[in-house]
């Protein structure tokens, strides 16, 4: 350490200003950290932990929801001779996942039963919350307590120009994971174009402001050619590869951007909610908001629990309702696809909720991939991440038992991967949640509603 010699850090905040004052973060580089070696090469942390300027390790969380359930004869893995995961055909997208998965059984959510109710925004509510919600079965419903997520955003999120990032395909308080206490509950952004905004626009814009500059074809990356040439020659190899794949992907995300503000497609009386094209184009803003060090919490709901037309009319086997020949057939086709409906009865609709938790499950595969194709130190974005995934129900008859839980990414090491962990006499999940905020090292027994987190941490390392 003797030989190493210091220059001034490079500042990840202070780079590409331009195009209507856009500030467009750096990834995390190894000319950051302001440590070089005799020659002048940066001296990099250890290999799959990366370290932000501070030197403090960096850890990044991710809390979803995916609604209505499983089916659960469909869904837990089994364990092979070797110790290794078999999964079920309900995580068959998981596949080139599977070693950096944790997958529970006999985790419930047990605050929901503190105060009963028989709606699905019990489970959602308190899903990172851990406490049961207000309303009971008449509303109005509304959290009672500060989501995980939250707690984790203001130890690692204070400093980042996003301090957490709600996504959602609806803005409502029924769809939000995310909440900042009792009755405060953090509205999700719908619209890839708000998330742009916030992450890449200028501080306050108003999303019709980036619209009619992206509508003029002015990209923000042309505009800030100079200050990249001006910083270049401060960067390695490594460092100028990083960020001209980083500003690379921007441009992707703005140019398919631009295309859907051009190219408006009429929307459909009983259109749904999201396709593919929507969940993708969210995960890599996701991923270039990680990657720029823009936010390190965020939330997806990846559709609202319980009934009301939540339609997938696109998958293999539902094409015969788009092909009905009259408004009537088609409203009565689609019906029959209502993925709330087709819970309910997963002994005669298996095959089409598997089709359902099939495609969920490609959106989350591909988020993890697009993570684990992003370089960051001697490793990858996925090396930072923490990725919990639940649901509302166990299954579709409302039961709170055995939540599927599936956590992905070890967040710099805190955990061991790649295993199925069964509890046969059951687990609050107030204990998951308890040993995600101890391995961002935030300390403590208790975390939610104290009567359901009996025995502290669930021993995940």
């Amino acid at each position: 350490m003797a030989n190493l010699k210091t220059t001034r850090p490079l500042s990840r905040r202070a780079f590409l200003r331009g195009a209507a004052g856009a500030l467009i973060s750096l990834p995390l580089l190894d000319a950051m950290s302001g440590c070089v070696d005799p020659d002048g090469r940066p001296v990099r942390p250890a290999t799959g932990v990366r370290l932000d300027p501070g030197g403090v390790r960096v850890q990044r969380f991710i809390g979803a929801l995916v609604p209505n359930g499983v089916v659960a004869r469909d869904w837990f893995p089994a364990v092979d001779v070797d110790g290794r995961l078999m999964l079920n055909r309900g995580m068959a997208p998981f596949a080139e996942h599977v070693d950096d998965l944790l997958i529970f059984r006999g985790v419930h959510n047990t605050a929901v039963e503190l105060a009963p109710a028989t709606n699905h925004w019990q489970g959602s509510m308190s899903l990172l919350t851990g406490r049961p919600i207000s309303g009971g079965n008449s509303g109005p419903y509304a959290a009672t307590g500060q989501s995980l997520d939250q707690h984790l955003a203001d130890f690692i999120g204070q400093d980042t120009r996003v301090r957490s990032l709600e996504l959602s395909t609806e803005s409502h308080p029924l769809v939000s994971l995310a909440w900042d206490g009792p009755n405060r509950p953090r509205l999700p952004r719908t619209r890839p174009l708000d998330v742009f905004t916030a992450l890449f626009g200028p501080p306050g814009a108003e999303p019709g402001a980036l619209a009619r500059q992206i509508a003029r074809r002015q990209s923000i990356l042309d505009r800030s050619a100079e200050d990249f040439s001006r910083l270049a020659p401060r960067l390695s190899g490594r460092d100028r590869e990083r960020v001209e794949i980083h500003l690379d992907a921007i441009r992707e995300v703005e140019r398919r951007l631009a295309l859907a503000h051009r190219c408006e497609v009429p929307e459909l009386d009983v259109a749904p909610p999201g396709d593919e094209r929507w969940y993708r184009t969210m995960a890599d803003l996701l991923v270039l908001a990680f990657r720029c060090d823009a936010t390190r919490v965020a939330t997806i709901c990846y559709r609202h629990a319980g009934g009301g037309g939540s339609y997938f009319p696109w998958l293999p086997g539902m094409q015969d309702a788009r092909e009905a020949a009259t408004e009537a057939e088609r409203r009565q086709l689609y019906n029959q696809y209502e993925h709330h409906e087709l819970s309910h009865d997963d002994g005669r609709h298996g095959e089409k909720l598997n089709a359902i938790l099939g495609w969920f499950g490609e959106q989350t595969a591909y988020l993890l991939r697009q993570l684990k194709a992003t370089p960051e130190g001697e490793g990858t974005l996925f090396d930072s991440v923490v990725y919990l995934q639940g649901s509302d129900i166990g299954e579709g008859n409302h039961t709170v038992r055995n939540i599927p839980f599936v956590l992905a990414g070890n967040g710099g090491g805190a955990f061991t991967t790649g295993r199925f962990l069964d509890y046969p006499q059951g687990e609050s999940h107030n204990r998951l949640l308890i040993a995600i905020m101890n391995a961002f090292g935030l300390p403590g027994d208790v975390f939610g509603d104290e009567r359901v987190c009996e025995g502290g941490a669930l021993r995940l390392a």
